[in-house]
């Protein structure tokens, strides 16, 4: 399937490709003090700034927006898992990390909390990896509880290098996949 065509349901949110045409509501929550930080990320400035970053994320198709009656409310995204590959107990495995970001207008009405089980889900049954991993800073207690509720399991901490240069310590959750047979 080509990144322009995926499109995941769930329930009262989708999770699709990123699309230019969604760049003011980017913006919307880009900027948001609460947002960026809480994320490892700097708050957006600008329009402009968005724009090449929305374009950069469209370009890596590793970026999906959360959309609710399509507006962009927040984004999802899969990368190469940087922590547990080199556990011992993961070696012989094959995971992905995500990470995800949501308008501070949407928080606590459960979006984030289905949007990320849907998307683990797609991970680890239509995609068959054989765990998911995700991480947020140890004071990031509404990422922390979606993660939990999610059925990630605490694994350990790690420090991060935030985009200011300053070190923050993380929390490290993975899920595995219980293949059948």
């Amino acid at each position: 399937m080509k990144y322009e065509d995926f499109i995941l349901k769930c329930e009262y949110v989708e999770i699709k490709a990123l699309e230019m045409k969604y760049l003011r509501d980017f913006y919307e929550y880009a900027m948001q003090n609460e947002v960026g930080p809480s994320a490892g990320w700097k708050p957006h400035k600008s329009i402009e700034q968005s724009k090449k970053i929305l374009n950069d994320f469209i370009d890596s198709k590793l970026e999906y927006g959360i959309f609710q009656e399509d507006k962009l409310i927040g984004m999802i995204g899969v990368y190469k898992d940087e922590y547990l590959y080199e556990k011992p107990e993961f070696e012989d495995k094959i995971g992905v990390e995500i990470g995800y970001s949501l308008n501070k207008n949407y928080w606590n009405r459960g979006i984030m909390t289905k949007a990320v089980k849907c998307f683990v889900n797609h991970l680890l049954k239509d995609l068959d990896y054989d765990y998911v991993s995700c991480s947020c800073f140890v004071e990031n207690k509404k990422s922390a509880r979606v993660i939990e509720k999610c059925g990630f399991q605490f694994y350990g901490e790690h420090l991060y290098e935030n985009f200011d240069g300053t070190k923050m310590l993380c929390n490290y959750y993975y899920i595995e996949n219980l293949k059948e047979g």
